[in-house]
């Protein structure tokens, strides 16, 4: 089978502010990520991802970039990112920068122009109204349309009034987009993440979202979004941009893909196309906004899998808007490692969030140090992302190693740094690594069919990974209670008397004479099987 490099390798996204700094203002840069690039392909993965680094007011972490065309001053210039993308090469791993194409800042040139007249050059760059036109919500809180006391009329934003939403109905500002997009390609870079893919079409009438049923305290989830986002003309948007992306050799287009929580995995999932022209890979949060119990997470990695069908999946469990793995499991490392496994077993590309590699657990967040403005917006509603945004840990000096200066947000567990783990014989770093070792050393883990087996016992989940010359068993026993299964009840021989992979490093999980496997609590395990 073959299959393309964004398909094969395990990709490692870094939120660039919290990486490493180089300069010791705070703030993680291009060049701290520089320096640190031997430790991530000594880690095992192929490419990395990373968060705006454009000039932003910082309003959303990045997400409202000023200046499409330039490098933020806090996290370098365009001559630092050049050599980011060589030294990457150079190691050869790969890079995905994202862009945000469904709005920019208020600051942005095009939005400062477009607000002074109805009738010059930006004019339509963005959406406007003599008046409210209907009952949309922004997800920051409020209504999604705000007055500009300059033009006179109302704008539209589905986020923060300081993140006004581009009009993709505009020819001109497709343009402007594509070429944004060709300028970084023409830089070498191997792909691009459309952050709020499906929201760059909206109604051309502006009608009413319906109610959406269920108990959510954001009042954006209680709308039914079907007419300010996943237009039909959406995927005609992103069919041209994969156009573009096919124009170069060997790029991906990732798509980032905002749905109301818990998740509509179909709805994702149409966003690879209907004849594949679309996005390579859609990020999906439906199990990533879930508690990851064993029950959900078989419920919906099957879904996710039944609406991807021929397309490749990519794999979330957490991120720069989730909670941390080991924060989700109120710091069970055992559970941690579970999730780890499950992660990097399934049928498809899986994406590795900095420092989930260490078992780190979201930053605590005073009040004062928060930077999250979706979370000052809706501070009794809504979760600080901050806390999964906290620097990295890299050693057992202050801060970690992260900077000599006070970190733009609070540290974690400086016990958690990469140096201890180094030098610990059992570490969640160690495990990560041989974890990703195993998965490049058996094809049938990147290449094979994913078969889902069910076990009468909702706390175990069981599947198969095979491909013409190999299979293997995954076992996840997600309670604390040890477990035996009886492999006639799997209809599965085994070949070998130990797994050739568990969770718990002191265990062997051995098969029984009677052809039952032992697992202890909180364990899983791999074993290679007959085909």
């Amino acid at each position: 089978m073959n299959l393309n490099w964004w398909q094969e390798g395990i990709f490692y996204q870094i939120f660039l502010r919290s990486f490493k700094d180089s300069n010791n203002d705070g703030i993680g840069d291009i060049n701290g990520l520089i320096s640190k690039l031997d430790y991530i392909k000594d880690l095992g993965v192929d490419a990395i991802y990373i968060t705006p680094f454009f000039p932003s007011p910082y309003l959303d972490s990045g997400f409202d970039v000023s200046d499409f065309y330039s490098v933020d001053n806090y996290v370098g210039s365009m001559y630092d990112l050049d050599q980011l993308i060589y030294q990457i090469h150079e190691r050869e791993l790969k890079l995905v920068i994202d862009i945000p194409i469904n709005h920019t800042s208020i600051k942005h040139k095009w939005f400062i122009e477009s607000s002074k007249s109805k009738n010059n050059e930006y004019s339509d760059y963005y959406l406007w109204s003599d008046e409210i036109p209907n009952n949309w919500l922004s997800n920051f809180g409020g209504s999604s349309w705000s007055y500009s006391d300059e033009r006179k009329q109302y704008y539209m934003h589905s986020f923060s009034k300081e993140l006004p939403d581009l009009n993709w109905r505009s020819e001109k500002l497709v343009t402007e987009m594509l070429d944004v997009i060709k300028f970084y390609f023409d830089k070498d870079i191997d792909g691009i993440r459309l952050s709020c893919a499906n929201l760059v079409i909206k109604d051309k009438d502006f009608r009413d979202n319906p109610k959406y049923p269920g108990i959510y305290s954001n009042k954006y989830f209680k709308q039914r979004h079907i007419f300010d986002r996943n237009r039909p003309n959406s995927h005609r948007i992103l069919r041209r941009i994969r156009s573009l992306v096919n124009s170069y050799e060997d790029k991906v287009l990732i798509g980032d893909i905002v749905i109301n929580p818990p998740g509509e995995p179909e709805i994702v999932a149409s966003y690879y196309g209907v004849h594949k022209d679309e996005c390579h890979l859609a990020f999906d949060y439906t199990i990533a906004n879930s508690k990851l119990t064993p029950k959900t997470l078989k419920i919906l990695s099957r879904r996710w899998i039944e609406a991807c069908d021929t397309s490749w999946p990519a794999w979330i469990l957490s991120s720069h808007d989730h909670k941390r793995l080991v924060t989700k499991f109120n710091q069970n490392i055992e559970k941690t490692r579970l999730a780890m496994l499950f992660l990097l077993t399934q049928r498809g590309t899986p994406f590795l969030y900095y420092g989930e590699e260490l078992g780190l657990e979201d930053s605590i967040i005073p009040k004062k140090r928060q930077r999250d403005l979706q979370r000052k917006r809706l501070y009794f509603f809504q979760n600080s992302r901050d806390g999964a945004r906290g620097p990295m840990i890299w050693d057992k000096s202050m801060n970690g190693g992260f900077s000599t200066n006070k970190p733009y947000l609070p540290m974690g567990n400086l016990k958690k740094s990469v140096q201890n783990q180094q030098e610990e014989d059992i570490s969640m770093l160690k495990y990560t690594k041989r974890m990703i070792h195993m998965r490049k050393s058996h094809p049938c883990l990147v290449y094979g069919q994913f078969d889902l087996i069910d076990i009468n016992d909702e706390n175990i989940i069981s599947y198969i990974r095979s491909c013409e010359n190999e299979a293997l068993l995954i076992i996840l026993n997600f309670t604390k209670k040890k477990r035996t299964i009886k492999l006639s009840d799997l209809s599965l021989p085994l070949l070998t008397k130990e797994s050739l992979f568990s969770t718990n490093p002191l265990s062997k999980s051995p098969v029984h004479k009677n052809n039952e496997i032992f697992l202890n609590g909180f364990e899983g395990a791999v074993y290679s099987i007959d085909i």
